[in-house]
């Protein structure tokens, strides 16, 4: 028995990209903020090692300083 009605779905269905969509935007704003801690942390080791750079420069100076003093 064949009926010219249309089939009816019985609850409409959401859309699979919809939530593909959701995943891929959740997905890539945890890939921006792990990107942005990356770089910021790799600021802080850059500015980190300069400051420490500058120090020692400083303590060597004054070493010398010191040793040109007694000589």
């Amino acid at each position: 028995m064949e009926t010219n009605e249309p089939a009816v779905p019985a609850a409409p269905v959401p859309a699979p990209e919809k939530s593909r969509r959701a995943a891929g935007t959740g997905t890539l704003v945890l890939a921006l903020v792990l990107v942005a801690a990356a770089l910021g942390a790799s600021g802080w080791v850059v500015y980190d090692s300069r400051v420490r750079l500058a120090a020692t420069q400083e303590e060597l100076a004054r070493r010398l300083r010191a040793i040109e003093e007694d000589a």
